[in-house]
């Protein structure tokens, strides 16, 4: 028997949980969409790498910044 549309997703959120990814959603703008997509594919990297990296590169700069 084949499994339904909902099970795979079901089963594909499991294994992602299981691997420590949240899934998250948000809304952006057309310039930073496509930013983040040019990132991405210039670099060889998923989108969820660039926004990590950016998140990353966000917090060292701004906890530099909070004695300012």
């Amino acid at each position: 028997m084949a499994t339904s549309s909902r099970q795979r997703q079901a089963a594909y959120r499991k294994r992602i949980r299981e691997r420590g990814f949240t899934r998250l959603s948000t809304t952006i703008d057309g310039r930073t969409a496509s930013i983040l997509r040019n990132l991405a594919e210039q670099h060889n990297r998923t989108q969820a790498e660039v926004i990590q990296l950016g998140v990353l590169m966000a917090a060292r700069e701004l906890s530099a910044t909070v004695g300012d």
